[in-house]
């Protein structure tokens, strides 16, 4: 959902055998290792010497996050290099902001370089990747428990997407009133 939302390109995550797509599985394997080495930085250079950190970093076959940079990195040398693509996305995304320069902002306004780009794009993809699984796993949780809002919603949707068949737009999605209710209107 973050990397279609805020990148525009499908990795067809969700459709993936039981969400075991690879860049899911890379991310539950290297995240533990990321809130490590940010509140103990120290350790990352032993690690290196020991010949630990290419198990979490490498890019081989299984991927890891070696191959997350890469991703993120390929993305933002294209985009950088055709900014057009930008106007073909149908949403904003995060690009549409880090590369528009804003001078009001002084230097705060620039666009950021290559290496700031693709370390903000890593940064949501990290920090999207667990907050997003958790807010959608507690919402589905308490709208299976409350009959009258599971059925309202199921309505609602079966109204707005007759034809499971056909995909139905993340804009359409946005537009139905009662899955995008605020919680206190409930």
């Amino acid at each position: 959902i973050i990397l279609v939302y805020c990148f525009a390109k499908d990795y067809n995550v969700v459709h993936a055998p039981n969400f075991a797509h690879q860049l899911v599985l890379d991310f539950e394997f290297t995240f533990p290792l990321m809130v490590v080495l940010k509140h103990f930085p120290w350790i990352f250079r032993p690690l290196v010497l020991l010949g630990e950190i290419s198990k979490w970093f490498s890019t081989r076959k299984e991927g890891r996050w070696g191959d997350i940079v890469q991703m993120t990195s390929a993305q933002v040398d294209e985009l950088v290099t055709k900014p057009e693509l930008l106007e073909s996305c149908g949403h904003e995304t995060i690009y549409h902001h880090l590369l528009t320069p804003h001078p009001e902002k002084g230097e705060l306004g620039e666009v950021p370089s290559k290496k700031n780009l693709i370390e903000e794009a890593q940064n949501l993809l990290a920090a999207g990747s667990d907050t997003v699984g958790n807010t959608c796993t507690i919402g589905t949780f308490y709208i299976l428990n409350d009959p009258a809002i599971h059925q309202k919603l199921v309505e609602e949707l079966k109204d707005a997407w007759p034809d499971k068949d056909n995909e139905m737009s993340y804009t359409a999605l946005e537009k139905l009133p009662y899955l995008v209710r605020p919680l206190s209107c409930l």
